[in-house]
């Protein structure tokens, strides 16, 4: 996940922003999927998910 902030307001306020990417990792820690829902449907992320999960057993 990505973020940044805009600058301080008058009054100290800043919005902040983030991306709505996430990183699956496989039991030894190594990044397996990136998660970019905007790129992908809920099925081919299931799809990709059952898939690892089944590399894994």
């Amino acid at each position: 996940t990505t973020f940044g902030h805009e600058e301080p307001d008058a009054e100290g306020d800043y919005a902040v922003t983030h991306s709505g990417a996430v990183y699956v990792f496989d039991r030894e820690g190594n990044p397996r999927l990136l998660i970019r829902p905007e790129d992908l449907s809920a099925q081919s992320i299931r799809q990709d998910l059952v898939g690892l999960l089944e590399e894994d057993y």
